[in-house]
């Protein structure tokens, strides 16, 4: 029998290579006067002057906002949702990665609910309807086009992550072209295909997975095996390049269903503290965590072990482990991921702070003790 269960994933996915130039048709229908959210990465690939020339060209008026920048801050998005209300858009369009698409979310809610962003920290906090969202990503790995939640980046007493999460933020439209991910060089195609890996393990394994995430995540995690590597070996290769964005597309409708998971939670500390990219964090983590999770998660194992490609017949529940992160570790050396920290005892400092922040936040869902989490990210960190 299969159990209950509920899907929303109300975007409607514009896929292929050359999709982009559809934009400027979908996006008249929606709005005159609109708000290019971007940063570094769509101004400089060019990918904001493509959607720019095509939005002006069916006659909308675009504003441009190109301040976004990794793990996006409070302050900036604040701007964002200031400059959203004063230029009275209608229509706002995030071009990048996860941050400037996560930013335009926020954006976009900002420009319709009236508290401070930090009223909406936490989960179905968001009361009225954003304006219409579109999410163009640029890199195949973060799945935020097709996915309800957002990061914020705040500085209290420490620098932190909040999420805010609520069915409101899925965009309205989302255009994957993988011709975008063309132009981006070796690491960031390493650090999102592993993140869009991380994405499909975190999507199983949750207590909240159900026989449709199961689907796409096993795919997702066939594909990234499959075409990580040899989309490294032919970076050029646009049916490679493809795989990986199909893959990122169906890891990010899963975890959308099913929320973020242990890897990220960890992963965070090391991107904000430390510098890491948010993808090569969560690689780095992620063996490490499920050696610490998979002995939990017994009913999970087959759907992990079937997406990575591990043969399970006459395999004990040890077994099956050990095979699993096998193979998880064989694609983490295969791609080269590697922490390249210089400084033993730096870290081992900062990993008690981490492992504080970790256990304060943990739920009921994983039962680790804070020195089973600092072994987590000695392994990851510290080279042997």
């Amino acid at each position: 029998m299969v159990n209950s269960f509920e899907f929303h994933m109300p975007t409607k996915v514009f896929f292929g290579k050359g999709i982009i130039r559809e934009i400027g048709e979908k996006a008249k229908a929606l709005g005159k006067r609109v708000l290019l959210v971007t940063g570094s990465m769509g101004k400089n690939s060019g990918a904001l002057q493509v959607v720019d020339d095509l939005l002006k060209k069916m006659g909308l008026e675009c504003i441009i906002f190109d301040e976004v920048e990794a793990q996006p801050r409070e302050k900036t998005i604040e701007r964002g949702g200031e400059l959203v209300k004063d230029q009275q858009c209608e229509l706002v369009v995030g071009i990048g990665g996860e941050c400037p698409m996560e930013a335009a979310k926020i954006i976009a809610m900002l420009a319709t609910n009236s508290f401070s962003l930090s009223h909406y920290f936490g989960e179905n906090k968001v009361e009225n309807q954003p304006l219409p969202i579109i999410a163009v990503p640029l890199t195949a790995g973060s799945g935020s086009e097709v996915a309800p939640f957002s990061a914020v980046t705040v500085e209290n007493e420490f620098i932190d992550i909040k999420i805010i999460h609520s069915p409101l933020l899925y965009p309205m439209m989302a255009f994957v072209d993988p011709e975008f991910t063309l132009s981006f060089p070796s690491p960031v195609t390493i650090n999102n295909g592993i993140d869009a890996l991380v994405h499909a393990i975190e999507a199983i394994v949750s207590k909240k997975s159900q026989p449709l995430t199961d689907i796409l995540a096993i795919k997702s995690i066939r594909s990234v095996c499959e075409y990580l590597t040899r989309t490294l070996d032919e970076p050029q290769n646009i049916n490679f390049r493809s795989k990986l964005s199909y893959a990122s597309l169906l890891s990010g409708i899963a975890i959308g269903q099913t929320g973020l998971g242990l890897v990220h939670q960890m992963g965070y500390p090391l991107t904000l503290v430390m510098g890491l990219a948010h993808g090569k964090a969560n690689g780095l983590l992620l063996p490490g965590v499920c050696k610490g999770i998979l002995n939990q998660a017994h009913h999970r194992l087959e759907a992990v072990a079937k997406g990575l490609g591990v043969e399970t017949a006459e395999s004990n529940e040890a077994e099956l482990v050990e095979k699993i992160l096998l193979k998880i570790q064989t694609l983490i050396s295969q791609v080269g991921l590697v922490p390249e920290i210089e400084s033993k005892s730096i870290i081992e400092e900062k990993i008690s702070d981490f492992a504080d922040r970790v256990k304060s936040h943990l739920g009921s869902e994983w039962n680790l003790s804070r020195e089973g989490i600092k072994e987590i990210y000695k392994e990851a960190l510290i080279q042997k």
